[in-house]
């Protein structure tokens, strides 16, 4: 097989929430980290003339996945990044489902924090919270396997791949991974803008309010608009994809299947 070259692109938002909910979000900030992480450069002439509205990206989406009972929305984030950078680099178009598989990266990474203690007799007891950047380096230093070869679970993090199946992600390895500004940088909304007008998708980690819960679709909301009011001191990050924009909003690639916000963004 021929070794997948992808660019991938990191950023962190700002909101919070102290809400538990019975779906689990799943990444866990590491501002440290993320300071480590090399800056991808871009210039100010790169920033003028960004188009007000691009949606080119959606032509490369999939259908979102689903994470089910599991805090799993780091691989789910990754895979997704990964199946449209490749959908885009080999112009494959529209996807009906993701090209790689989320619970391969999932597994592999949960069986390497938990040892031993991975094979417990609950499902779900020790599938982990994940941090965004260990999604990145797993895929970077061992690649992912496509979703046909192991199929996305909504609800158990202990199935292990074949040895054939570990050797097929290891020729889909990301080639590397940047984040595109620091934290405390001014105009972060113009700079994902610029990577999703040139088809470059980028993996966000954004802290849930209490109003994200209402895009659940039968609550019939399809835009999440938090506002400062709904900010409190503790976080619980969820890690999304940004596919489109326009004036006004963004369109964030979930993993919650398609019965979430508009079809699943």
């Amino acid at each position: 097989m021929q070794r997948a070259i992808f660019l991938l692109v990191l950023v962190l938002s700002v909101l919070f929430s102290n809400i538990i909910y019975g779906q689990a979000p799943g990444a866990v900030p590491n501002d440290s980290l993320y300071d480590k992480l090399e800056v991808l450069p871009i210039s100010l002439r790169d920033l003028e003339g960004i188009p007000d509205k691009n949606d080119d990206l959606l032509k490369y989406c999939h259908t979102p996945s689903h994470q089910g009972r599991l805090p799993s929305c780091v691989a789910h984030a990754v895979a997704n990044a990964v199946s449209i950078a490749y959908a885009v680099k080999c112009d494959l178009g529209k996807q009906s489902d993701p090209l790689f598989s989320a619970s391969f990266l999932y597994n592999q990474i949960s069986k390497d924090k938990l040892g031993d203690s991975h094979q417990v007799h609950d499902e779900t007891e020790g599938c982990t919270w994940l941090e965004i950047i260990a999604g990145l380096e797993y895929a970077e230093s061992h690649g992912i396997c496509g979703l046909q070869s192991f199929k996305n679970s909504l609800s158990t993090c202990k199935k292990a791949p074949s040895q054939s199946v570990i050797e097929e992600a290891a020729n889909f390895r990301i080639k590397n991974y940047w984040k595109v500004f620091e934290l405390c940088d001014s105009g972060k909304l113009d700079i994902i803008r610029y990577f999703v007008s040139i088809n470059a998708p980028v993996l966000v980690g954004i802290n849930l309010t209490e109003s994200y819960w209402d895009l659940k679709n039968n609550l019939g909301q399809q835009l999440w608009d938090p506002t400062s009011a709904e900010a409190t001191p503790e976080s619980m990050l969820h890690a999304m994809v940004v596919v489109a924009y326009d004036e006004d909003s963004f369109t964030l690639m979930d993993s919650r299947g398609t019965n979430w916000g508009k079809d699943g963004s």
